[in-house]
């Protein structure tokens, strides 16, 4: 059943995004706590940024679903993910003009959960259209299994970064992983089967990252 779920080209980019977006997610949400340590030496400012990564959860997590049921997803996703990349970015800028301060570390950490709280219901909604109904229980299986395993080789392969390049690298792979996503979008599509069956729109899969 996997072997065949795994032909299906769109399944096929949307596991490896799916796989991309968690390595990102992961490995950015380590940077922001590094670079925090860094900055301030501080164990409390550095659980101050935890924080701010998961206070937009709280706060908008319920509001990012019903805003996403009432706006094009396509665009939405699009529009999300590309804002990210000058978010990080100045991240970098500031970094190396040696002005970055930790509350603006703080403001951007919590400004990219909070477009996460968009994003990420929106994305929910891109399986049930590439997949039949039959392929929907394997293809989450095997999405849970390619995240889980990111998550667990991730604290390795910052452990490694870390001692080879620095935490501010994680920024640039962070801004690479969104343009590769945006590459897999582009070379992807699906079907949107209504329930009539009279009609077929063929657009662009956009993966989450």
């Amino acid at each position: 059943m996997y072997k065949q779920i795994w032909k299906n080209q769109n399944i096929r980019y949307y596991l490896l995004g799916g796989g991309i977006s968690k390595l990102g997610d992961v490995l950015s949400g380590m940077a922001f706590l590094f670079l925090a340590y860094d900055i301030t030496g501080s164990k409390a400012h550095t659980t101050g940024i935890a924080i701010a990564e998961t206070l937009p959860y709280l706060l908008f997590g319920l509001i990012g679903g019903v805003i996403t049921d009432w706006v094009p997803k396509k665009k939405l996703l699009i529009l999300l993910d590309l804002l990210r990349v000058p978010l990080i970015l100045s991240i970098v800028y500031f970094y190396f003009i040696g002005s970055l301060s930790y509350y603006y570390l703080l403001f951007i950490s919590f400004l990219i959960q909070s477009l996460g709280c968009f994003f990420n219901p929106a994305h929910r909604t891109v399986l049930p259209k590439i997949t039949t109904e039959k392929e929907r229980a394997g293809t989450n299986s095997l999405h849970d299994t390619v995240t889980r395993g990111i998550t667990i080789l991730s604290p390795f392969l910052s452990i490694w970064m870390l001692n080879s390049y620095g935490v501010i690298h994680f920024f640039y792979d962070r801004c690479l992983n969104l343009f590769i996503k945006c590459v897999l979008s582009f070379k992807s599509s699906f079907q949107r089967n209504h329930n009539n069956h009279r009609k077929i729109d063929s657009v662009y899969l956009y993966f989450n990252l």
